[in-house]
């Protein structure tokens, strides 16, 4: 009896040494990427251009504003139509970077975010919108091809409030934004 319990305990604790592993790992890759909105607020002010072309449906009959984040603009142009019908004004940015400053531009209701992109992947992005208190009230729903459970836990981590893997179901997925919306 005293065997097994000593086993079991080792195996706790083997499993928590492993999470805590888990855990350093994230944090690291965050600090290691971290971008603040001030210092992208500063670069936009220091920049004459405007680099995001902010694009979007207009007008709709419920006025809420989502944000679509991704590189992909076959994904763009499907989330565009699709939430256009449902009634959502979209605006699109191509990359992580980009979308941060959408994010100061557009003041999103929500934003939908791919994971894998150029110059600033999602996780880093959601983490630096989270960590702003003008923008962490906004929901984020991950929408990614990265699709292990690792991948998940680290976007609900960094403050994602919904993760869905593609090719997605257009039902979930309005489904999924209309209760993050309700919510906030």
């Amino acid at each position: 009896m005293q065997e097994k319990l000593k086993a079991n305990i080792n195996q706790v604790l083997y499993e928590l040494d492993k999470l805590s592993d888990e855990i350093k790992r994230i944090s690291n890759t965050i600090l290691k990427h971290k971008t603040s909105l001030l210092e992208i607020k500063k670069q936009m002010s220091e920049e004459n251009g405007d680099s995001t072309q902010a694009v979007h449906s207009g007008a709709l009959k419920n006025g809420m504003k989502i944000l679509i984040v991704d590189d992909d603009p076959a994904i763009r142009e499907l989330l565009k139509n699709f939430l256009e019908m449902e009634g959502y004004e979209s605006y699109f940015a191509e990359d992580g970077f980009a979308g941060l400053e959408m994010v100061l531009k557009v003041k999103p209701d929500l934003i939908i975010l791919d994971v894998m992109m150029p110059k600033m992947d999602g996780f880093e992005f959601c983490d630096t919108v989270y960590q702003d208190p003008l923008t962490r009230d906004i929901p984020i729903v991950m929408l990614s091809a990265k699709n292990t459970e690792d991948d998940i836990k680290t976007g609900y981590f960094v403050g994602a409030k919904g993760y869905l893997s593609k090719p997605f179901s257009q039902k979930d997925l309005l489904q999924l934004i209309n209760n993050l919306i309700k919510k906030g």
